[in-house]
């Protein structure tokens, strides 16, 4: 019975010192003493705080006709979804690197791009932007949705890169419009 006790004694001495030891603060390292956890995590490169921003803009606008008489009318679309898809480095579009986005009021978008994106060589020739679905109360609804838009670097400033595709505006197509526009011609009303 001696030697049970003797066992569990030894048994627990070593437990003891065991984690002892792995529950003690490392010493001899003011770093480590005198920081805080956020603060080792961002010296070390890691962490929350992106070291980076990558943001992709842009307009969705409609033109339709509404009413023969008044021509082409190009109003903003709301809530249309809209996404920046990017080929890899070898150039394969893959599903993880889409990303989506709704339109604010204006038809107005912004994607920030996450990370694993940022490496992209040529990001500009790599991405592009396609709207993807149209609100149900949109007069272009019914059309065709059109081509995807190339990307264009804006500025690169401060870790924040914007790239932006301008305006993507989507017609309307059908023989009201046609009219439309042949009325707007014959006004002599060829703004755009």
């Amino acid at each position: 019975m001696t030697r049970f006790y003797g066992n569990l004694v030894l048994m627990l001495s070593l437990f003891l010192m065991v984690t002892h030891k792995a529950t003690a603060r490392p010493e001899n390292n003011p770093l480590v003493e005198l920081s805080s956890r956020s603060e080792l995590v961002e010296l070390a490169g890691y962490g929350e705080e992106k070291l980076s921003s990558v943001v992709v803009t842009g307009t969705v606008v409609c033109e339709a006709c509404l009413a023969r008489e008044t021509g082409v009318y190009a109003y903003p679309v709301s809530s249309a979804m809209v996404a920046v898809s990017c080929k890899n480095g070898r150039g394969i579009m893959k599903k993880n690197n889409w990303v989506q986005e709704t339109t604010n009021e204006y038809g107005d978008f912004m994607i920030d791009l996450p990370s694993r994106l940022h490496a992209i060589p040529s990001l500009h020739k790599a991405c592009v932007v396609k709207v993807l679905r149209l609100p149900k109360d949109s007069p272009c609804k019914r059309f065709p949705i059109g081509k995807a838009k190339t990307i264009k670097l804006l500025s690169n400033r401060n870790n924040l890169r914007t790239y932006s595709v301008g305006s993507i505006r989507l017609q309307q197509t059908s023989k009201l419009s046609r009219s439309c526009l042949k009325v707007q011609n014959d006004g002599r009303d060829t703004a755009w």
